[in-house]
């Protein structure tokens, strides 16, 4: 695969994403839709790796993509994922909304169950993991095994509009590179 694994850089990605979950003050729960509340438009960002609807829309659509799923569980999985991001899109942090379910809403660091979704049994934490990996592969190769511009594809921002998370990403990458 190049320079770095598929598992590398997932675990790059889940450290720059979601590393401030995996602590006692939020429950160690990477598991959680985005807390980031700022987009106008709503993000549907979910999991260890914030995987984000519209990446999956991609992947459910041929025309919009050549890549697809070709695992019918990932497959199943994903349109799974897809109806919890429209649920997510309906409640966002809509806390007055006649039925509104804290699980739907965004991620808060007050409130264990906010953001939690409901794709969380095992088997649907397994087939996330697969769904992802399968497109951080297919975006490391769209990449031509450049980090920078994986980075770049995976968070839709240049690097200029994020630097952080492009330190963070390399950080994790080259310091596993370099254990002995």
């Amino acid at each position: 695969m190049g320079m770095f694994t598929t598992k590398e850089l997932y675990n790059a990605i889940r450290s720059a994403e979601t590393d401030m979950l995996d602590t006692k003050r939020w429950g160690y729960n990477r598991w959680r839709r985005t807390s980031d509340n700022t987009n106008p438009k709503g993000s549907t960002a979910y999991g260890p790796v914030q995987i984000t609807m519209k990446r999956v829309k991609d992947y459910l659509d041929p025309k919009v993509t050549k890549r697809k799923f070709s695992d019918k569980d990932i497959k199943d999985y994903a349109n799974k994922f897809k109806i919890q991001s429209d649920l997510y899109n309906i409640h966002g942090n809509e806390e007055k909304m006649k039925g509104y379910d804290p699980r739907l809403g965004y991620s808060n660091i007050n409130d264990p169950t906010s953001g939690v979704g409901m794709l969380s049994s095992k088997e649907d934490k397994e087939n996330y993991i697969k769904m992802a990996e399968k497109m951080i592969a297919d975006t490391w190769a769209d990449s031509d095994n450049d980090i920078n511009k994986f980075i770049e594809s995976w968070r839709a921002k240049p690097e200029n509009e994020d630097s952080d998370y492009y330190e963070k990403v390399r950080r994790h990458l080259f310091k596993q590179k370099h254990k002995v």
